[in-house]
């Protein structure tokens, strides 16, 4: 059979949704040996070390984490990087028409400018298969709505292994006895109708009953905004603010690392913390149900759990 090229165009999302669209993409390539997938979407974030593809082949590609160089651009600036990044796009789904061995596939979005993208537009799809021999030798995606649990499950090991190796660089070990807690603020107001947004107090008395419950030694607390931490830690000894939180010396990664060197993860259920559980398997509490039901889920009931769905699936 033919190598296929899957060129992943537009994913939306910041960094946990661009892992879960990766594990995803990943378990595609590992199933199918003779396809290569160049996730274009993630290199804001990651980037293979060799050449562009994800996956080639059959073999994972080794990540390397992008830096921010701590310049903020303006917003003139990031408006026009934004329309160059559109047009691209739109001019690379268009172009597919004059080629044959091309197509142009949209999944599962009408709206966040790929709703004007040409091409075929589908509810979902899933990566099989049937759609791997039909495919035409470069495909486009751009959307969301492509899965298949199976493969990523099956896969699972070999791909958190290649994350975990790009992203763990915490000097704390696993230990059962830590927490980290990933509190999402204003952002979650809007969204989902604001059925994940909880207040500052509902996050420090979830922390409080599962610290007794569990025998908590530690806990790890990092936000994705500024917050003010000294009211929070100072009366909690064993309580600590990762250098990855908003605000502090460190970045995202720091704070994914941390949050992969915890047994136990407190979330609203945010991708970021998700991805985190994905990978180094750990257990994870809904913060708002800590009052109700107490419980330290492992994967196989949080990935099905209804409230994770409005992110997870």
């Amino acid at each position: 059979m033919s190598t296929k090229k899957i060129i992943f165009t537009h994913g939306g999302g910041r960094f946990g949704n661009q892992l879960i669209n990766y594990i995803h993409l990943a378990a595609c390539g590992l199933e199918y040996k003779n396809v290569k997938i160049n996730q274009q979407s993630l290199k804001r974030y990651l980037r293979p070390i060799e050449g562009k593809h994800i996956v080639s082949n059959g073999e994972l590609n080794s990540l390397s984490v992008v830096k921010d160089d701590g310049k903020k651009p303006n917003r003139y600036y990031k408006y026009i990087l934004r329309l160059v990044c559109d047009m691209k796009t739109r001019w690379t789904h268009f172009s597919t028409f004059f080629y044959n061995e091309r197509e142009s596939i949209v999944i599962g979005e009408r709206g966040n400018h790929i709703g004007y993208l040409l091409g075929d537009h589908v509810e979902n799809l899933i990566f099989d298969d049937s759609f791997i021999e039909k495919s035409k030798h470069i495909i486009f995606l751009s959307g969301w709505g492509f899965r298949n649990w199976f493969l990523t499950e099956k896969w699972r090991n070999v791909i958190s292994q290649n994350l975990s190796k790009a992203l763990n660089h915490s000097d704390l070990a696993p230990k059962n006895d830590v927490l980290g807690v990933h509190i999402r603020g204003t952002d979650f107001k809007e969204h989902a109708n604001g059925d994940l947004y909880l207040d500052v107090n509902d996050w420090v008395n979830a922390i409080k009953i599962i610290e007794k419950k569990f025998e908590v030694k530690k806990v790890i607390l990092m936000s994705d905004e500024r917050k003010e931490w000294s009211h929070i830690v100072n009366n909690n000894n064993n309580w600590m603010v990762s250098d990855g939180s908003v605000g502090n010396n460190g970045d995202m990664y720091d704070a994914f690392s941390d949050l992969l060197s915890c047994d136990f993860i407190l979330t609203a259920g945010s991708t970021f913390a998700l991805m985190a559980a994905w990978i180094s398997d750990a257990k994870v509490f809904d913060v708002s149900e800590t009052n109700v039901n107490c419980k330290a889920m492992k994967y196989e009931e949080w990935s099905s759990y209804h409230r994770f769905l409005l992110n997870w699936k």
